[in-house]
């Protein structure tokens, strides 16, 4: 992203998400994510997980769920090149709403942090979303997503705050 013809905005993500649903309200799950951001000095964070979800609310209209995962985090930074390895815990609300047309308004925030250290660091992300079929297999998706860490990196802002419109391709 850019204002003003300068560079403000640099994020690219990789991740794989894997859910099996034994029963109808719950979940196991496993994702690997690998994320660089060299505007959080982060030239490289790879985490996986395991966890569980319990979904309240199932149906045509939407859901909602709650999840917690047990995750393996590598971070290395862009300034000085140190290396943090981190076993940390997720928690995460997430909604979604079926719109007509097979629009989607979704929501999950997520509270990652330390086990040893949970009220001294930690992160909050959130993500409000709205996408949109452009035919079948094809969306278009506009988010709000808001960062917050509460001990970034020297330099580092705490919190980021961006609007994103992306493409989606849908398989299934």
């Amino acid at each position: 992203g850019e204002v003003k013809d300068e560079k403000n905005t640099q994020e690219l993500t990789a991740a794989f998400n894997y859910d099996y649903y034994p029963w109808k309200h719950w979940s196991v799950f496993t994702f690997v994510t690998a994320y660089n951001n060299p505007f959080r000095d982060i030239r490289t964070r790879a985490l996986g997980a395991v966890g569980g979800k319990w979904m309240p609310l199932v149906g045509e209209k939407g859901s909602a769920a709650l999840s917690l995962a047990a995750i393996r985090e590598y971070d290395q930074y862009r300034s000085d090149r140190t290396e943090e390895r981190h076993f940390r815990y997720s928690w995460r609300v997430k909604g979604d709403l079926n719109l007509p047309n097979k629009g989607k308004l979704g929501h999950p925030t997520f509270l990652i942090h330390v086990g040893e250290e949970p009220f001294d660091d930690y992160r909050v992300d959130s993500d409000t979303s709205l996408s949109a079929p452009i035919c079948g297999w094809l969306h278009v998706k506009t988010a709000l997503e808001y960062n917050y860490e509460n001990r970034p990196r020297p330099g580092v802002e705490r919190t980021d705050r961006f609007v994103s419109t992306s493409l989606v391709l849908n398989w299934i």
